[in-house]
């Protein structure tokens, strides 16, 4: 119930915040992206993988410095350097049901990353160093499961700064 309450939220407040794209192209087989001029990234289309740019390759790099939020709604992989390297990126927020795997250096050196928010009926794969480079995140929720490190069983730092509500201490 609560991550259809979420995806109703997430659809009424993108509705609300209607903006202008200022760029777009694909990321996978079926899974396109949209950079609005609000700095929302997002990723919409069927549940596929997301295709594997290598790292510092993807397709949103050179707009990096305008990325503000990504809204993941779709895909079953967040892959390898995805969103690495975003400086500017604050929140972040999956709503697909079925999250595979997050790829390595997924979210390295994120530092300005306060939020994240994964809505998945699933426990992914997580690289060792998909979060590498990373501060504290203030907000962090995995669905039923609680906090972010619960969810992922991230071997960082950042495991035993969460507590069951996803705040940091």
């Amino acid at each position: 119930i609560m991550r259809k309450i979420f995806t109703l939220l997430t659809a009424a407040l993108v509705a609300l915040t209607m903006s202008a794209q200022v760029a777009s192209g694909t990321c996978g087989n079926n899974l396109r992206w949209e950079l609005t001029d609000k700095g929302i990234l997002n990723i919409i289309g069927a549940q596929v993988p997301m295709t594997e740019f290598g790292e510092g390759n993807a397709p949103w790099k050179e707009l990096a410095p305008q990325i503000k939020e990504v809204m993941m709604q779709s895909g079953t992989t967040i892959a390898a350097g995805a969103f690495a390297d975003l400086p500017n990126l604050i929140d972040f927020s999956y709503t697909g049901p079925l999250l595979h795997s997050v790829g390595s250096h997924a979210f390295a050196n994120c530092v300005a990353l306060k939020a994240m928010y994964i809505a998945s009926d699933s426990v992914p794969a997580v690289a060792p160093d998909a979060f590498e480079g990373m501060t504290l995140i203030e907000n962090a929720q995995a669905g039923n499961y609680g906090s972010i490190d619960a969810f992922l069983y991230v071997p960082y730092p950042l495991i035993g700064t969460f507590l069951t509500e996803g705040s940091y201490s």
